[in-house]
Parts: C-alpha cells; structure tokens; sequence
C-alpha cells in the first residue's frame, strides 16, 4: 500500500492521471461502440465484424515488426543522450518499415481471402481485416512514439478514443438502416484513418525541436536485432490474447465469436487503468535505467503491481458474481449464454492486468529475448487448449484456454522480474 501511495504521489502518478481519465473514457466508448454494434448485427454479424478487426488488429502489430516497442527503449534514451541525429533516424526509419510491412501484410490477407474464394465463409473477414490492418500497425507505432514523447495522452486519444467515437456516431445515424458487418468496418477503418492522421500531427508538433536541423543517422542493423526478439514476444502475447476469436471463427460458428467478443469488449473495463499505467511506465522505466536510478524502476514495478492488484481483483470478482446479467442487460437476450464465458475472462483479465506491469519492466530491462520464449511458450498452451475445448463448448473453450495461458505467463514474468531484480544486471548486453 505505501508503494502504491508513492507511485499515485509520485510525478509518474501524476503524469498517469489525465492519461487515465480519457483511458477511461475511451474504454466506455469502446463499450458503447460494442454495445450498439451487437444489438445491431446481432451475435452472428457481430462475430463477422470482430473477426476481421482481430484479424486487422493481429495483422498491423504484426506488420510493426516490434518497431514501436523499440520506439520506447531507446527514443527516451537518445533524449537523455541528447543524441539528436540518431532520434531522427531513428524516427524516419520506423516510418517507413511500418509503412512498407504492413502494406505488404494488407496484400497478403487480401490474396489468402482471394485464394479461399468468396464462399468462404473467413472471405469477408479477411478482407475487411486487410483493409484495417495499416490503420492499426500505424495507430500503435504514434501511441508509442507519443508515449516516448512523454504524451501517453494523446497516444490513449488516438489508438482508443477517436475509431470508437466516430464508429459510434456512424452506427448512431445508420440505426435501423440494415447495417451489414462490411459497412460496420468501413465506418472502423475510417475512425483509425482520422486517428492516424492526428498523430502524426502530434508527433511533429511535440518531438524535441533539436531533431529538425539534424542530419539522420541511422542504426539498422542494431534497430532491427532490437526489434525482432521484442516483436517475437510481443506477437505472441497478441495472439495469445486474439487467437482464441480466430481459431473460434473456423472451429466453431460466427455466433459463438459474437459472443465471444461481447463478453471480451466487458472485461476490457479490467484493464483500462494498466492500459494507461503500461504507456507512461514504459518510457519512464527506460530513462530510469538508463540514467543508473534501478531504485526508481523497482519502485515503478512494484508500484504497478500493487495498483493493479487493488483495481481489478475486485471488478473480477463482481463480474463473475453478475456474468449473466450484465450480458442481457448490455447486448439483449441473444447475448445472455455469454454469461460463462463473461466470468472467465475476467478472471482471465486479471492476470492480463498484472502482466502490463512485468512486461514493462522486463522489456525495458533488455530481456526481450526471455520475454519471446515464456511468450511464444503460452501461446502454444493457449493454441493447444483452443484446440482441445473450442469443438467442445466453443466461445466458453475460447475462454478457458485464454485464461490458463494468461496465467501461466503471469508465473513466468514474475518470476523473471524476480531474476533481475537479483542479478542486478538491466543493460541490453545482457539478454
């Protein structure tokens, strides 16, 4: 509790809270963008539409190639470094490789849908998946950056704010005018198009000024080493957390996915505040370890630990006393066997909630390659249990794989953290 107090009183508690508030905004406007999309669509279009966002939202992390996690180890330490040339280097080049990969990742999906025929019954999906996937892969590449930026804010406001509200004033003057999923997406893609664009106008405006006479220099090779073992672990904690709507797409039927990503978008109120934690954290952990203060990013870690603990156990627990209702009375009738897999999850998103937290420190700690593994190592648990219990109970299997992987890594990365903390060693040269 005094850790807690300390980190609330501290400057990165303070940074946290105007980066809480519109987190928190954002994820009631999530939830009213779910709510109207659902009664709307109705399980069945409801599960087409979250299938090609997964698809969208796996695909543009994917086409980062880990670049905007690498924005956040190392554009605070070319501020701290002062290292002018190199920021603006570094900057310009993650442009472009995002650019390039996810545009090459969009061309991909829309040849596998093409290949699959129109038929199909993944075909929509995955084009409309295709045609979001950009969008998303530059939405976390400018909320990263801004982070790094220290304006976790604007990077909350433009990757969770600004597509749910748009999609939800579309959804408002469509009411009752026959929306189909496609159009529903449409609507989507546009929001994230707008959001991008503000980003990019917020960068500009709050990049170091210094970085404007410079002459970039560029670091590739080592970029790219740094990247790719932090793309590796980060996928995989994605598609941990997505894979269970894509394997229910094909292993079940496009209702339970509906169901499925009702009860998913509920939980999501779990995490809102690590969400926000997570992306002022992260850069503040790296100036801390970089400028030699280990003191101050243990304090940072233990302090999220504790704050996530206290905030989401208890939500867990109301949500698993009330599934069922909360699912009739937000998404209808049609919705209320959700209420299983409502319970689950948010016993599952709980342990998603304390993980922001490790992986922070971990990640910044230059361990992305031990990061990888326990990653890629729950992933193969969460794809073996969707295997073995989709079939069976479908969104509720989904929903059980999801929460046994989420935990096995929460014992994993604890028990890195702990590993760190007593080797003393948080230099990359170490991983």
């Amino acid at each position: 509790m005094t850790l807690f107090k300390r980190l609330i009183r501290s400057d990165t508690g303070k940074a946290a809270v105007p980066s809480f508030a519109i987190s928190l905004a954002a994820r009631f406007a999530q939830l009213g963008m779910t709510v109207m999309a659902a009664r709307v669509l109705a399980p069945e279009g409801f599960g087409a539409f979250t299938f090609a966002l997964g698809v969208g939202l796996i695909g543009g992390r994917l086409g980062g190639l880990g670049w905007p996690t690498l924005l956040q180890r190392f554009v605070p330490r070319y501020r701290v470094d002062e290292d002018w040339a190199h920021l603006a280097g570094l900057w310009r080049a993650a442009q472009g490789i995002v650019g390039i990969a996810t545009l090459i990742s969009a061309a991909l999906l829309a040849l596998l849908a093409l290949g699959l025929g129109s038929d199909h019954k993944l075909y929509d999906g995955l084009l409309l998946g295709a045609l979001v996937l950009p969008a998303m892969g530059f939405r976390a590449l400018l909320r990263n950056m801004l982070a790094a930026l220290h304006r976790p804010q604007n990077g909350i406001l433009l990757d969770e704010m600004i597509p749910p509200v748009i999609m939800c004033a579309g959804l408002a003057l469509l009411w009752g005018g026959g929306l189909t999923p496609a159009a529903a997406m449409l609507i989507y893609t546009g929001g994230s198009v707008l959001a991008v664009l503000a980003g990019f106008l917020w960068v500009r405006r709050h990049i170091p000024p210094e970085t404007a006479g410079q002459t970039p220099r560029y670091r590739l090779r080592h970029w790219m080493k740094t990247a790719l073992p932090a793309l590796v672990g980060m996928s995989s904690k994605l598609l941990m957390n997505k894979t269970d709507v894509l394997m229910l797409a094909p292993l079940a039927v496009l209702s339970e996915v509906g169901l499925y990503g009702a009860a998913l978008r509920v939980t999501y109120l779990l995490t809102a505040p690590m969400t926000v934690l997570s992306t002022v954290l992260t850069a503040r952990i790296s100036t801390a370890i970089a400028q030699g203060k280990i003191q101050q990013a243990k304090r940072l870690l233990f302090g999220a630990l504790g704050f996530a603990t206290l905030y989401a156990a208890p939500m867990a627990v109301a949500l698993v006393l009330f599934a069922a209702p909360v699912m009739s009375w937000l998404f209808g009738a049609d919705y209320a066997p959700g209420g299983p897999v409502l319970a689950v999850l948010a016993l599952a998103q709980l342990g998603a909630a304390l993980n922001m937290a490790t992986t922070n420190f971990i990640l910044m700690s230059g361990r992305q390659k031990a990061f990888g593994q326990m990653t890629t190592a729950a992933l193969v648990v969460n794809l073996l249990a969707n295997l073995a219990l989709i079939p069976s109970f479908g969104a509720l299997g989904a929903a059980l794989g999801t929460a046994l992987s989420i935990w096995l890594l929460v014992a994993a990365q604890l028990w890195t953290c702990r590993g760190i903390i007593r080797s003393g060693r948080y230099s990359e040269e170490t991983t």
